[in-house]
């Protein structure tokens, strides 16, 4: 890691007999991880046997509560068989793809396998194509449940879903309140090509113009909940209100994005105390910057003064390279740091107390934890 401190700890939650990770390899753009732990006893047959394997897939950067997705190779296909327990297997990674030795020799690949492709990319459930998603609609409401409960809105520069609750008020009487479970917002017109709808699901395809003349437009797939990180859609929305509330074309919006602000507020809160969650998207998205450049005070106030457990506890740490993005350029480009950030929002005029906020967090942790680390990115601020 960039600054020698620990990003995350993960337990993972299998067999009784499982002593040791054999083999780690990143996939996806570096965005998963597979796993392979070796059991020492296979209580099945009642003997010994170090070829009993567990696959573990880990999504490192979803919020999906399926995020880590395991099979055992005794429950492997027939079409599998390469896989039982009976077999050596060298693994290896090249370009994306892991491979599997056989005692004999034979080479094949463990990604291709049907049983080990559900659980790397789970299959989406049977969806429905919303004729004339393609059109360029102000607005877009459908319904993802039969009991009504779970709506997606798509509006002009949103993308919303909302769960309906019932609860009791302090009379006692049962009422229903709307929660937002996810939002993700751009400056600019969201252009959607493709949706498809699914009980409590949905894929959405939209383009995005190249900010380059000479480049082709790009093009998002937003899969909830399957494929998405909440907490990123939700400080990003929060950076992309600030600058509509800004604006004068949106003065009338006013009370609505107000309202939208703090419904996305609430969100983030409830991701803050997921510490694991929270540090590897920040490792991954400016979540930072975007609540920084929203001037959310409160917020990064909560976030830098949460602490879960007792040691190395705290949820936000300092980043400062850039993660290669979808063009696949170097992590070693050097951005602005959010230090940097909150300097040049108090150059606009912003309250310095953001500012002040992580010089004191920075220096104090890197006394508490005898951990110069902590400190890397003030230089460069």
């Amino acid at each position: 890691m960039e600054n020698s401190l620990e990003i995350t700890t993960k337990q993972f939650k299998c067999q009784r007999g499982i002593y040791k990770i054999a083999d780690i390899n990143f996939m996806d753009a570096d965005s998963k991880l597979l796993i392979v732990l070796e059991e020492k006893e296979d209580r099945r047959r009642g003997e010994i046997s170090k070829n009993h394997q567990v696959f573990v897939v880990w999504d490192l950067f979803t919020t999906f509560e399926n995020s880590i997705r395991q099979i055992d190779t005794h429950t492997l296909s027939e079409t599998n068989k390469p896989l039982k327990m009976d077999v050596t297997l060298g693994l290896m990674n090249s370009y994306g793809n892991v491979f599997a030795v056989k005692d004999g020799g034979d080479i094949f690949s463990v990604l291709d396998l049907q049983d080990m492709t559900s659980i790397i990319n789970p299959s989406a459930k049977a969806a429905t194509e919303i004729e004339g998603s393609r059109k360029n609609y102000f607005r877009i409401s459908v319904y993802l449940d039969s009991t009504e409960s779970t709506q997606l809105i798509i509006s002009h520069n949103t993308i919303q879903v909302w769960k309906k609750y019932c609860r009791t008020n302090i009379e006692k009487q049962e009422e229903h309140v709307r929660v937002l479970e996810y939002i993700w917002a751009r400056n600019k017109m969201i252009d959607v090509q493709e949706l498809k709808i699914g009980e409590r699901e949905f894929k959405l395809e939209v383009s995005i113009p190249s900010s380059t003349p000479s480049k082709p437009q790009k093009f998002k797939t937003i899969h909830w909940p399957n494929n998405i990180n909440v907490l990123e859609g939700a400080c990003r929305t929060l950076f992309v209100l600030g600058e509509k509330k800004l604006s004068k074309a949106n003065f009338d919006n006013v009370n609505q994005i107000k309202y939208l602000v703090e419904c996305t507020q609430r969100l983030v809160r409830k991701y803050i105390t997921r510490y694991g969650i929270f540090r590897l998207t920040s490792i991954r998205y400016p979540i930072m910057k975007y609540l920084i450049k929203s001037n959310q005070e409160s917020l990064i106030n909560d976030i830098l003064n949460k602490k879960i457990g007792s040691k190395n506890g705290n949820i936000y740490i300092p980043r400062l390279y850039k993660w290669a993005d979808e063009d696949n350029r170097s992590t070693t480009e050097i951005p602005k740091s959010d230090l940097h950030h909150a300097i040049l929002s108090q150059k606009r005029g912003d309250s310095t107390v953001i500012l002040k906020y992580l010089i004191d967090y920075y220096a104090d942790n890197a006394k508490e934890y005898n951990n110069p680390g902590w400190m890397f990115t003030v230089s460069k601020a």
